[in-house]
């Protein structure tokens, strides 16, 4: 009874010591339960800058892990263009604005698998058009306010999770900084799934 009494008084602390979500983060995660008609069953935040080489790399590893969970999987795009990447920020409103037309997944990988000299604007154009995207709203929704804030709002995310560089990646609320392993990844994605 004493060494129970004693296990749940630990648990207790180990419980109360974990820091909480960053709000950012909270949000998706509720929004994934909450969305509906969705399958969804867990959340992989991804902050990213589409130019980044080690973002590059991680899509490669992540992806077709990814794939395997199919719609079981909510995948979260945060953009954090790095001012240093020429062409990040016009890749990461072009994303903004195909997520808008139901293709943000479909454009996140063809901005990854794209040649970065070919993220120029006639380049993300292009590949607008293979994605049968409306070119018209695409070129609206690239100059909005709304993307303007919405790349706020992604970066205001990015600070609140204390995060030091891209790609940071939240597989439900488990953070990972850099680029993991296959085998990590694999393993966080089990977790996440069974978490929910």
């Amino acid at each position: 009874m004493f060494v129970r009494m004693l296990f749940g008084l630990a648990l207790g602390l180990v419980v109360s010591c974990v820091p909480p979500l960053p709000k950012g983060v909270e949000s998706e995660l509720a929004a994934t339960r909450k969305e509906p008609g969705s399958h969804a069953r867990f959340t992989v935040i991804e902050f990213v800058d589409f130019q980044c080489p080690f973002c590059r790399q991680n899509h490669v590893v992540l992806e077709p892990l990814l794939a395997g969970y199919g719609d079981r999987v909510r995948v979260v795009y945060k953009h954090v263009p790095l001012r240093s990447h020429v062409y990040a920020e016009g890749a990461a409103r072009t994303a903004i604005c195909a997520e808008a037309q139901g293709k943000g997944r479909e454009m996140a990988d063809a901005l990854y698998t794209t040649p970065v000299r070919q993220l120029s604007e006639e380049g993300l154009v292009e590949l607008g058009e293979r994605l049968h995207l409306d070119a018209a709203a695409l070129a609206a929704c690239r100059a909005s306010p709304e993307t303007d804030a919405r790349l706020r709002r992604d970066r205001e995310a990015f600070i609140e999770a204390q995060h030091e560089g891209v790609p940071a990646t939240w597989v439900g609320k488990h953070p990972i900084e850099g680029v993991p392993g296959e085998d990590t990844l694999r393993a966080l994605l089990t977790r996440a799934s069974a978490e929910n």
